[in-house]
């Protein structure tokens, strides 16, 4: 009789640790379903993440090709400042030999 209720034990035992297995076994499904779903939403940010960078770069670009454009606009302004104060002084120059001139004849 004691060797009966023994195996009823066992066999008790032996029904819960399949349940805790199955329920082991339905919680681990769900973790690797949850890994897949993070490990897909990563990738989809790092998608999303490569294209941002990718519009940023573009600005980038975009900004340093305006930056130089500008550059380039302000030198040829300071060149042409520079050419046209120095023909300034040259006119200066040339006004001023005019007026001595001038004034060499009139004394003369």
């Amino acid at each position: 009789m004691n060797y009966i209720m023994n195996l009823n034990r066992k066999e008790e035992e032996i029904e819960k640790l399949k349940e805790k297995n199955l329920r082991m076994i339905g919680e681990q499904k769900d973790r690797e379903t949850r890994y897949r779903e993070l490990e897909n939403e990563l990738r989809f940010k790092k998608e999303e993440a490569g294209k941002r960078n990718m519009i940023y770069v573009k600005e980038l670009c975009r900004a340093e090709s305006d930056i130089k454009k500008e550059k380039e606009r302000i030198e040829k302004f300071k060149n042409a400042t520079s050419k046209n104060e120095e023909d300034a002084k040259k006119r200066e120059e040339l006004i001023i030999e005019a007026y001595d001139r001038m004034k060499n004849k009139k004394i003369g």
